[in-house]
């Protein structure tokens, strides 16, 4: 539980910033469908969904649902790694996502992933004007 707090703090803060309301929720764990409990990072998108980075994959917060991608050997464009460490997006319907292995986008509205670096990536950031070439 103790674990859990500093998720749930963020969450809140993260809910409170993108509609200027409160948030009610008790918690998100694996109960209510989340792919693991060691989170390393959370992004607000602009449709007010909170994505999540595990170590078993990209979780998505609808508000009362978890999504969860990870990788399929079968799908194209799925995540490339489970291990997803930092998000950030582009505020224009992209994420980004730093992955054990590589980076990868996330195109919000058809939900499809697009492998862009197939290396270890140090750290992300993004800065507006500055958006890789889409595949």
């Amino acid at each position: 539980m103790r674990r859990l707090l500093p998720i749930i703090l963020l969450l809140v803060a993260a809910a409170w910033q993108l509609h200027g309301q409160p948030a009610t929720f008790n918690r998100i764990g694996s109960a209510q469908g989340l792919s693991n409990f060691s989170v390393s990072s959370i992004y607000p998108d602009e449709q007010g969904e909170i994505w999540i980075a595990t170590r078993m994959g990209l979780n998505c917060y609808s508000g009362n649902r978890v999504t969860t991608y990870v990788y399929h050997t079968d799908r194209p464009y799925s995540l490339f790694s489970n291990s997803v460490q930092r998000i950030v997006g582009d505020g224009h319907g992209h994420l980004y996502l730093q992955c054990t292995g590589g980076l990868a986008r996330m195109d919000l509205r058809t939900r499809r992933f697009y492998t862009l670096i197939n290396t270890d990536v140090g750290a992300i950031n993004y800065q507006r004007g500055h958006e890789p070439p889409c595949p």
